[in-house]
């Protein structure tokens, strides 16, 4: 992959990335500026939370804070502005790979059945810990 774009038409902005750089720009002024990691997010997003049956009890007995957004491409992209981003279920290739793209550089964790990415590596090991606590 060479370069990803998405648009978050819900907010006017899209976010671009190459080989070089990540940037976001509103769409109705194509303005670029990079983008910065957010080390200090307490919340993350939670994609497919609604299907889950064990990991979204554990996530909430852990007092841990997520959204559910569903847009799973558009989560991947925010990977940089939230403190983890989880995907339960198998991942279609056509549905993540530019979202996957942007999250280059992220610390990762990838089963059959789930997806964790932080740009902390503490935080992925924590919930890590949680999630896969008896597996």
């Amino acid at each position: 992959m060479e370069a990803a774009i998405i648009a978050n038409l819900a907010n006017g902005t899209v976010i671009v990335k190459n080989a070089q750089k990540q940037c976001c720009s509103p769409l109705n002024q194509i303005r670029f500026k990079d983008i910065v990691r957010n080390g200090s997010s307490k919340v993350g997003i939670f994609e497919r939370a609604y299907l889950s049956n064990i990991y979204a009890d554990r996530l909430k007995a852990a007092k841990i804070k997520y959204r559910v957004p569903g847009a799973v491409a558009l989560s991947l992209s925010l990977s940089h502005e939230v403190s983890f981003v989880i995907l339960e279920g198998r991942l279609r290739v056509f549905d993540v790979k530019a979202g996957l793209y942007m999250c280059e550089g992220l610390y990762q964790h990838k089963t059959n059945d789930l997806t964790i990415i932080c740009h902390q590596e503490n935080i992925l090991n924590r919930l890590k810990q949680i999630l896969l606590e008896d597996r």
